[in-house]
């Protein structure tokens, strides 16, 4: 038999299996949690019939670069009471910020190149359409990272209230 044809010890089998493993695990770690809901009033009051701007932050904790191309507001309740006026992103201090249109999306040819630790700042503008109340699910993300084009959602942990008076 030629040596080219022996079989592999099976120690290098073995740390080549925990190679892969451990590389795999390392990509969906990344994958399954790349944002994180990071800060923001956790209660709001508003008046019916009148807008504020409340602002939410959240953190890109991903392996590697990320490209946002649009995000949505995730509002939860039975009745709607609340009403999303408009949304600007904000990446850094020196970017002047982006409103997404109705469809969460930024205009043609914007996009935010986040490194892993940068931040987002979501300001919503909000309506008090009735009274009553809505939870603040987080934000639902779309964006490019990996060479994939994934949506995931920044969800805030414990309840982000925001009611209407």
């Amino acid at each position: 038999m030629p040596s080219a044809m022996k079989r592999i010890p099976p120690v290098v089998f073995v740390l080549a299996v925990v190679a892969v493993a451990l590389a795999l695990a390392a990509l969906w770690n990344a994958l399954a949690n790349p944002f994180q809901f990071t800060s923001g009033p956790q209660s709001v009051s508003l008046v019916r019939g009148y807008d504020d701007v409340v602002t939410y932050t959240v953190t890109y904790r991903g392996a590697g670069p990320a490209v946002v191309e649009g995000a949505y507001v995730i509002l939860k309740g039975q009745l709607l009471h609340v009403q999303v006026v408009s949304v600007d992103v904000v990446a850094g201090e020196s970017d002047p910020g982006r409103r997404l249109s109705a469809e969460g999306k930024l205009e043609p040819g914007q996009h935010i190149t986040l490194q892993p630790g940068d931040t987002i700042q979501f300001r919503l503008s909000l309506h008090g359409a009735d009274r009553g109340g809505n939870y603040l699910g987080g934000f639902r993300l779309i964006f490019r990272a990996y060479g994939l084009a994934l949506t995931q959602d920044a969800k805030p942990d414990g309840d982000y209230v925001i009611l209407v008076n």
